[in-house]
């Protein structure tokens, strides 16, 4: 069985809703060492979503890198996304 390790450096996503620029995540950084439990937490609306949706690959960061056992999931295309 093999972990997985997640590590998160400066990771932003910025949002554009009408005339306003929300900031959903700023400068994140993360590590989730394999077979540890690690936990996100926050009050609500502070982007632990967001966040996990970065990590998750359904959603792509405007800045930082996102390497999920190794590889590079904030460079990928969207069609190596779906193959993730």
């Amino acid at each position: 069985m093999r972990g997985i390790e997640v590590v998160v450096r400066g990771v932003s996503k910025d949002y554009q809703l009408k005339t306003t620029l929300v900031h959903a995540v700023r400068h994140a950084d993360l590590y989730a060492s394999p077979f540890k439990i690690t936990v996100i937490y926050g009050p609500s609306g502070s982007g632990k979503s967001v966040l996990l949706n970065i990590i998750a690959g359904f959603e792509k960061p405007d800045r930082g890198v996102v390497r999920v056992s190794g590889i590079n999931i904030a460079g990928m295309s969207w069609r190596r996304l779906i193959e993730y």
